[in-house]
């Protein structure tokens, strides 16, 4: 539609903006033309770094999903950039089979990436953890409460541990099917790419 949104990442903030908005010049918040919203920070004050975002409709209203690629959190926000969820990711939810960086200051998994597929008639949100070499995928059906689906490792030879490194596959860009069914995965790190299919969920 005529919405766009986009992540400022060292600003830790959310623009949205109407395209047909855009021909006028020197667009400003102060004249109610663009909409900048600050994301939350964590439990204990670190900023998101916001960085892929991802649009997803649940009974036709419109949401964003956001990575908090520093501080280990996604929030969700509507169409008028007010906060409909903020969630960190549980390490208990992320099997300990999978590396993450054990490093005071730096985030343990790292989303970065951002795609929003529907499957079985639910909305998800799926996100690279670039320090997990893994997807994080969870359901949005109900956007006040996601609710953690899976995590999935991709790439082929992972070398990376639970230490201040983590993954050596480092997954970065995700794009899903337009029937959901898959999702495919940019592996930075190994310079392979990875298909995941939504089967299980």
């Amino acid at each position: 539609n005529d919405l766009v949104a986009a992540t400022l990442q060292d600003s830790h903030e959310l623009l949205l903006v109407n395209r047909s908005d855009l021909t006028e010049p020197a667009l400003t918040s102060e004249d109610g033309a663009v909409t900048i919203v600050r994301l939350p920070d964590d439990a204990i004050g670190a900023g998101p770094w916001p960085d892929g975002i991802g649009r997803f409709e649940v009974a036709g209203t419109e949401y964003f999903a956001i990575a908090g690629e520093w501080n280990d959190t996604f929030t969700i926000v509507d169409g008028t950039g007010a906060i409909i969820a903020s969630e960190a990711i549980a390490p208990a939810d992320i099997p300990t089979t999978l590396p993450r960086v054990i490093d005071e200051g730096s985030p343990r998994f790292s989303p970065d990436s951002v795609a929003t597929f529907v499957w079985s008639k639910r909305a998800h949100v799926a996100f690279t953890l670039r320090h997990s070499g893994a997807v994080a995928i969870y359901d949005v059906s109900n956007p006040v409460k996601p609710v953690f689906a899976t995590a999935v490792g991709v790439g082929q030879n992972e070398g990376g541990n639970q230490d201040e490194d983590g993954s050596t596959i480092r997954p970065e860009g995700i794009a899903a099917s337009t029937n959901g069914e898959y999702l495919v995965v940019a592996n930075e790190g190994e310079s392979s790419v990875s298909l995941v299919k939504s089967v299980d969920l």
